[in-house]
This record gives structure tokens, sequence and C-alpha cells, in this order.
């Protein structure tokens, strides 16, 4: 089995919003235990490792964010590219 790939992100979400997104990329394919969100997928595993919530300062603007750490496990370059963009589309916000 090869190893896990890893992707590490800094993210403007709490983690109330970090666990409504993932659950609305992958519905029931996921499962909570502290800090740490399985989804188990027919392609892998996907582990999510929340970690605490920050406070960013500029000026007087005041924003929340997270570093966020992706482990992907048994999956195909393909499938996890696919995992990657379906993770990424669910925290989308609108604008351009």
């Amino acid at each position: 089995m090869a190893n896990p790939v890893i992707i590490e992100k800094d993210m403007a979400y709490n983690r109330k919003d970090m666990l409504t997104g993932i659950r609305r990329a992958f519905g029931d394919a996921m499962s909570v235990v502290g800090n740490t969100v399985t989804v188990t997928l027919d392609t892998g595993k996907l582990s999510v490792s929340l970690g605490p919530e920050l406070e960013r300062k500029i000026a007087l603007m005041r924003i929340i964010h997270m570093n966020v750490t992706l482990s992907f496990e048994g999956f195909a370059d393909g499938a996890r590219e696919e995992t990657l963009v379906q993770f990424d589309r669910a925290f989308q916000r609108g604008g351009g």
C-alpha cells in the first residue's frame, strides 16, 4: 500500500462550518472522532484533521481560520483529484 498523500490548507472557517461543508460534500460517508473527520468512500479513505480555531486580525477586521490537513489513503490519482475537487466545491463561497 502506498503512503497517504497529505495536503495542508489554511481555511477561513470555524469548526461548525467545516463539519457542515464536509457533510455537504460527502453525506453519511463521514464520521467524526475528536478533531478528525473520516470519510470512507469506495475509492479510498479521506481523513481531515481540524486544527484549533485561530483569529487573523487585519485592521479592525477579524477572520476566523484553521489549519486543515487532508490525508488521502488508497486513492488512485484520478480518484484523489476528483475527491479533492468535491471537497473544495463544498467550501466555495459566492463570487468569482
